[in-house]
C-alpha cells in the first residue's frame, strides 16, 4: 500500500505526456498541471474548541476530457495539516501537526469564455498519513513533540469540493476538504493522566481549505 502514491504520480506523468483522453504528444499541449499553495486546516472533534494550522500544499494533476464540458481530474498533492493552540475536554491544550499524500479523483465542469476557463469540481479522496504528531502545553509551557503514528489511522477519506480558474497557463484555485472517516480516535496514551474518567472515545475528521496557484504544461 505505501507504494500507491508513487504508482498514481506515473500514471498522471503519463496520462499527461500522452494528451487527453489517448491523444499523442503531438496533438497539443497535454493538459498537466502544478499547483503550489496553502492549507488552512483543522480537526472537527467533540469536545475540541480547535483552532486552524496553516501549512503547505504541493500537487500535481491531468485533465482527461470527457467532453466540451466535463473533464476528468486525477490527483495526487503532499498536504501539511493540523490544530494549534486548541483545548480538548475543557483541560488540555494541545496541538497537532500531520503530513499527508492526498489522492484525489474529481469531475470537473467546465465554463469556458473568450479568456478565462473557470470550473466548478468535485470527488472523492484518499489521504495516506505520513506522519503525526501532537504536544501538550503544561504549566504555559510547550512540551515535546510526541509521535502518535501508531495510534491514528494510516488512511481516510474525504470528499473534496472546489473552483477554480484558468488565465492561459496560469491557475487559481480553491478546494475544500471535508473528512468523512475517522483521522484517529484521539484517546492517545500521553493524555490518558489528564482525560476525565468518564471520558470516551470519539472519532476526529479531517477539515481543511486549500488555497493554490497552478501552471499548465
Amino acid at each position: 500500500m505505501r507504494y500507491i502514491p508513487y504508482l498514481v504520480c506515473l500514471v498522471l506523468v503519463g496520462g499527461a505526456a500522452f494528451g487527453p483522453l489517448g491523444e499523442t504528444a503531438a496533438a497539443g499541449p497535454a493538459d498537466l498541471v502544478v499547483h503550489a499553495g496553502m492549507n488552512v486546516s483543522t480537526i472537527h472533534l467533540d469536545d475540541l474548541i480547535a483552532k486552524s494550522r496553516r501549512g503547505l500544499a504541493l500537487g500535481v494533476g491531468t485533465c482527461l476530457r470527457l467532453s466540451d464540458d466535463f473533464c476528468l481530474l486525477p490527483e495526487v498533492w503532499y498536504m501539511q495539516k493540523g490544530i494549534r493552540g486548541s483545548v480538548a475536554w475543557e483541560l488540555v491544550t494541545l496541538e497537532t501537526r500531520y503530513q499527508t499524500i492526498s489522492v484525489p479523483v474529481l469531475l470537473a465542469l467546465q465554463f469556458p469564455a473568450a479568456r478565462f476557463e473557470s470550473r466548478a469540481f468535485i470527488g472523492p479522496a484518499i489521504d495516506w498519513v505520513l506522519a503525526n504528531e501532537i504536544r501538550r502545553k503544561e504549566l504555559q509551557a510547550w512540551q515535546a513533540w510526541h509521535d502518535v503514528a501508531d495510534q491514528a489511522e494510516d488512511l481516510y477519506v474525504s470528499l473534496i469540493v472546489g473552483g477554480g480558474t484558468r488565465y492561459g497557463r496560469l491557475d487559481l484555485e480553491v478546494r475544500y476538504q471535508h473528512g468523512l472517516s475517522k483521522l484517529s480516535d484521539y484517546r492517545y496514551r500521553e493524555f490518558l493522566d489528564v482525560m476525565p474518567a468518564m471520558t470516551t472515545s470519539k472519532p476526529a475528521y479531517d477539515r481543511t481549505w486549500t488555497f493554490s496557484v497552478g501552471y499548465w504544461f
